[in-house]
């Protein structure tokens, strides 16, 4: 038989109504730090588990937020949803996370989870709105939505609340180092197509080079991963030296993921970083620390992204008529051997 709240009253010799309050995730709780621990002790002993369902009836919440993101599998996204999960395991949430690769397969299922019961009974939404620019259909979207809502990373509607990240700001430093270096000659690794031209960090690297009257160097990619990145960069370092023409000075990366294929792809070929072509990426992961020619990269503060997100979104669940809540925190460049001068 399971266990419940009066069992545990029995065991600490408190009524009910006592335990029921030491064992809510209210911080502002009129239970003692003390008697909350004896409570959560003896739960534990007796193998207590809440009723979840009860809960929300009785509270009106389900202590139960979806989480929405690009690509929840590739390095840097994984540790957007870890973050997220882990601060909101702290304050007493779960996180639900919802995985697509495109805008249009979001905007499909956000709209759906309109009709969906399960959906309806989130306390609010976090939205890694990197799928689309702020715009899109998906964009518009999100105001349809009558659950808390917040934005993070890089692009979100800029009238609701976010948690971004000054990508372009980021750009500017990464022009900068490569400039003040003396590279005259720097391409960029981007996506396929006009769109991905407005990102922000594409933006800042146009508007660098064409203050200093230098040429821009588009280098299209139809996937920001490793594999497709190696192979790009293999083909367009081959087809240059077999016409006989120079690489350029830098080659600056949108993603890490493609910086390292990038990376691969200029080793396949013989070209040397950075003797040759010095390399830059974005976001910060791990991995780029530990190649033999450590690879540049501007460093994203996920963590303190994540915990102003979740105070933006706990604010709105408890009043929703606030002022838009908004904040943009800034990359910081990690300068190594791939782009040393």
């Amino acid at each position: 038989m399971k266990p419940k709240l009066q069992d545990i009253a029995s065991e600490t010799g408190l009524s009910i109504a006592t335990v029921s309050r030491a064992l809510q995730s209210d911080k502002n709780s009129i239970v003692s730090l003390e008697t909350r621990e004896r409570v959560h002790q003896v739960a534990r002993s007796l193998g207590y588990q809440p009723n979840l369902i009860g809960r929300s009836l009785k509270t009106g919440r389900s202590n139960t937020i979806s989480y929405w993101t690009y690509d929840a599998f590739s390095p840097y996204y994984a540790g957007v949803a870890k973050q997220l999960a882990a601060l909101g395991a702290e304050r007493g949430y779960a996180v639900a996370i919802n995985n697509t690769f495109d805008a249009a397969q979001l905007l499909e299922a956000t709209n759906a989870g309109f009709d969906n019961p399960f959906a309806a009974h989130f306390d609010g939404t976090i939205a890694c709105c990197d799928v689309s620019f702020a715009n899109t259909d998906f964009a518009q979207s999100l105001r349809l939505r009558r659950a808390p809502w917040v934005g993070i990373n890089t692009s979100y509607p800029s009238d609701l609340d976010f948690a971004g990240l000054d990508f372009y700001g980021g750009g500017r430093q990464v022009m900068k180092h490569l400039m003040e270096g003396g590279c005259r000659r720097i391409a960029m690794l981007i996506g396929d197509g006009p769109t991905h031209r407005y990102d922000p960090r594409a933006r800042a690297y146009s508007e660098a080079l064409t203050e200093a009257g230098l040429p821009l160097e588009w280098i299209g990619l139809d996937k920001h991963r490793r594999a497709p990145a190696r192979e790009r960069m293999a083909a367009y370092a081959s087809e240059h030296r077999a016409l006989g023409r120079a690489l350029p000075d830098a080659i600056f990366c949108v993603n890490d993921e493609s910086a390292i294929g990038c990376y691969r792809g200029l080793c396949d070929t013989g070209v040397r970083v950075p003797d040759e072509v010095r390399l830059v990426g974005c976001d910060g992961i791990e991995d780029t620390a530990f190649h033999a020619c450590p690879i540049s990269t501007l460093e994203m503060p996920v963590r303190e992204m994540c915990m102003k997100a979740w105070d933006f979104l706990e604010n709105r669940i408890r009043e929703r008529n606030l002022p838009q809540q908004h904040v943009l925190f800034s990359p910081q460049l990690v300068v190594r051997e791939s782009s040393r001068f």
